[in-house]
């Protein structure tokens, strides 16, 4: 079954760590009691939203001590490939940072570098500057995964949500 593929599992494991604010491992591996919830979880040191290529209830897994269904509200809780394309993704990216509530922590975004992304990112550029760019990868299996990152600090957060808001609600070809 798909859903349940290697990738999508070290994704997921990959995703996790940085949502805790933690040093992610290279390769992902399997760590002890992985799926067991964890009690008083230290609180993340930013919010994110993530738009992830493939990986859906697996990722879901992982992140269920973090509010996933928050986290990945970014794609409206579905991977980029179940969208017919960029427009979608774009009206469901843009959607999320709108109606983003802030909660006095740095927002950190998160696009998986899939074939849908970089006219969403070209779309943001002039609301990049309120934030700073950054990218991650990982290995696995022979395969390396790319993820875009713009992080804004909370005093920006107001700024930049109203500049996205300002911005064309479909992609420009």
């Amino acid at each position: 079954m798909a859903h349940w593929r290697q990738g999508e599992v070290a994704v997921s494991r990959f995703l996790r760590h940085v949502v805790a604010g933690q040093e992610h491992p290279d390769p992902p591996h399997l760590e002890h009691d992985e799926f067991n919830r964890i009690q008083g979880i230290p609180d993340p040191p930013y919010e994110t939203l993530i738009c992830a290529g493939e990986a859906k209830m697996v990722l879901h897994l992982f992140l269920h001590d973090y509010d996933d269904e928050k986290i990945l509200s970014f794609c409206s809780g579905e991977p980029m490939f179940v969208f017919s394309n960029d427009h979608d993704v774009w009206r469901d990216n843009k959607k999320a940072i709108v109606e983003y509530v802030p909660r006095g922590k740095d927002l950190k975004l998160i696009w998986e570098r899939y074939s849908k992304t970089d006219r969403i990112i070209k779309a943001l550029e002039p609301a990049r500057e309120l934030g700073t760019e950054d990218s991650l990868s990982f290995s696995f299996a022979g395969r390396t995964w790319n993820f875009f990152v713009l992080n804004i600090s909370s005093e920006n957060i107001p700024a930049f949500r109203a500049r996205v808001q300002s911005l064309p609600d479909t992609l420009e070809p």
